[in-house]
C-alpha cells in the first residue's frame, strides 16, 4: 500500500511539472513577452511586455471580474 501511494504521489508531481511546462508555452501576443497569472481567488492574469510593463489585465474567474470591474488599470 505504501509503495502504491508513493507511485501516485510521484505521478502527481510529474503531471504538475508537465502542466507547468505546457502552461508556459509561448502564446504571448505581439508586444507581450510573458503572462503572469496569480492563481489565488480571485485569479488575475497580467500580460507583460519585454520591459516588464503590464500591457493587459485579464480576469480568469468571476471573482476577478468583480474585482477588476471597478478598477482602472
Amino acid at each position: 500500500m505504501k509503495k502504491y501511494l508513493l507511485r501516485i504521489a510521484a505521478l502527481v508531481v510529474i503531471l504538475a511539472i508537465a502542466a507547468s511546462f505546457i502552461a508556459c508555452d509561448n502564446f504571448a501576443k505581439d508586444g507581450e513577452s510573458s503572462y503572469v497569472r496569480i492563481s489565488i481567488n480571485p485569479e488575475v492574469e497580467f500580460a507583460v511586455n519585454e520591459n516588464n510593463v503590464v500591457e493587459a489585465v485579464n480576469a480568469a474567474n468571476e471573482d476577478a471580474e468583480v474585482l477588476l470591474s471597478d478598477t482602472d488599470l
